[in-house]
Order: structure tokens, then C-alpha cells, then sequence
């Protein structure tokens, strides 16, 4: 049993060495984003409006809001108790034809902003509330579709 703990070591040693191997999260979801918010900071039971830049790998895209029989992007936030969330709003998608469905779909080929709105409930001035959310998708490139990845995104929202 003396072995156990000393087993445990290497192989934590071992994994940890293997953990440069991996990819980068950014290269596993082919695309990347920044959460901000709107103003930067907002009185007790004010409206603040969360921002989620997303921007696809070059030669990437994903589906926008409206594309039929595709994984379109979504975004889902959680607020906290005592907050409410309005319903986010999408940019207009860029209308590209695919030649083997003979029809354009809505996607997303650049950097694209969702906006959330957002409505405190009671809490004090100075606190800091943590959202929490999801950013579902899917990426393609020109030559195939990857699985569907639903990746998560946090905003920090300062109480004035």
C-alpha cells in the first residue's frame, strides 16, 4: 500500500507532461470569444447588456439564427436568482449559396457580436455577480462539419 501514493505521483507527474501536447481549446472549438458587458458597470436592479464577440477560425463559419436543418448558434445565460434575462439578439448573417443544396443559409464567416440584456434583481452596490452561460454551434469548414460544441462563456457584472 506504501506504492500507492508514489504511483499517484508519477502519474500525475506523467499527464501533466502530456498536458502541452493537448490542443488548445481555441483549436478543438475553431472558434474564439471575448464576453464583455455594456455598460461596464450597473446599479442595483439597473439593465446591463452582456456582449459575447465570437469569431470563427479563418476559412471557418458557423450557422446563424434561421438556418434551417442545420446546428444553428446559440446563446443561453443563466442569470443568477435575482436577475432576469431578456432574449439575445444576433446580427444579420451573411447569406452564402451552397451549390449542393442549390439554396443560401445563414451563417457566420467573421467576427459577429451577440448582445444579452440583462436586468439586475436586489443586489448591493460594490458586489460583483457572476453569470454564467453557453455558447452552442456548430463550425464547418470547406471540406466537412465537426461535431457540435457547446462551450462555456462567464461575465463578471460590477454593482455601482
Amino acid at each position: 500500500m506504501a506504492y500507492l501514493p508514489a504511483l499517484a505521483a508519477s502519474l500525475l507527474l506523467v499527464a501533466s507532461s502530456f498536458q502541452g501536447l493537448l490542443p488548445k481549446p481555441s483549436a478543438i472549438q475553431h472558434v474564439t470569444f471575448v464576453a464583455t458587458t455594456e455598460p461596464e458597470a450597473a446599479a442595483p436592479r439597473g439593465k446591463i447588456t452582456l456582449l459575447l464577440d465570437v469569431t470563427p477560425d479563418p476559412k471557418v463559419h458557423v450557422y446563424a439564427p434561421g438556418a434551417e436543418d442545420y446546428v444553428q448558434t446559440t446563446l443561453k445565460v443563466m442569470p443568477v436568482a435575482t436577475s432576469s434575462a431578456g432574449k439575445p439578439a444576433y446580427p444579420p448573417a451573411e447569406l452564402v449559396f451552397d451549390t449542393a443544396l442549390n439554396k443560401k443559409i445563414p451563417q457566420y464567416t467573421k467576427t459577429f457580436r451577440i448582445r444579452q440584456p440583462l436586468t439586475l434583481g436586489a443586489v448591493k452596490s460594490g458586489d460583483r455577480v457572476e453569470i454564467a452561460g453557453t455558447l452552442a454551434y456548430q463550425a464547418c469548414d470547406d471540406r466537412m462539419c465537426y461535431p457540435p460544441t457547446t462551450a462555456a462563456v462567464n461575465w463578471t457584472v460590477n454593482v455601482k
